[in-house]
C-alpha cells in the first residue's frame, strides 16, 4: 500500500466553513511543548477571523483564528471506503458488513434485507 499525502495549507481552494472538520493546532501549547496542542474539530461557526469549534472527542467548544486551523479534506475522511475491498473479494465480510450496517442505523433488517431497502 502506498502513502497518501495529502497537502493542505492556507492556501487551501476551499475556504473552511460550517460544519467541516479541521485540525486545530493551540499555538501556546505547541510552542510550550505540552500535549494536547493538536485537536480535530468540527467548526460551529465561521465568520470573520474567529472560528468557532467543537471538538469531536471532548465536546469542548473552542474559538481560534483561521491561521491555526487545517481543513481536513473529505477525500481523506472517507479514503478507507473507496479502498475497502470488494465483497466478491472477501465473502466472508458480507455478513459482518450487514451486521454492523444494521447495528448503526439502529433498524432490524427484515428477511435479510435491511428496512427501507429493495431487492435487486
Amino acid at each position: 500500500m502506498t502513502d497518501v499525502v495529502i497537502s493542505v495549507g492556507v492556501s487551501s481552494a476551499r475556504r473552511i466553513g460550517r460544519e467541516d472538520f479541521v485540525l486545530y493546532r493551540a499555538p501556546v501549547k505547541h510552542l510550550l511543548g505540552q500535549a494536547g496542542a493538536e485537536r480535530v474539530c468540527q467548526v460551529e461557526c465561521a465568520q470573520f477571523e474567529l472560528v468557532e469549534l467543537v471538538d469531536i472527542d471532548s465536546g469542548e467548544t473552542y474559538r481560534a483564528r483561521r491561521e491555526f486551523l487545517r481543513l481536513i479534506p473529505v477525500e481523506f475522511i472517507m479514503r478507507d471506503i473507496d479502498e475497502a475491498p470488494l465483497a466478491a473479494d472477501y465473502p466472508d465480510l458480507v455478513p459482518a458488513a450487514v451486521a454492523w450496517l444494521q447495528q448503526r442505523s439502529g433498524r432490524p433488517s427484515v428477511g435479510g434485507v435491511p428496512e427501507g431497502g429493495d431487492r435487486r
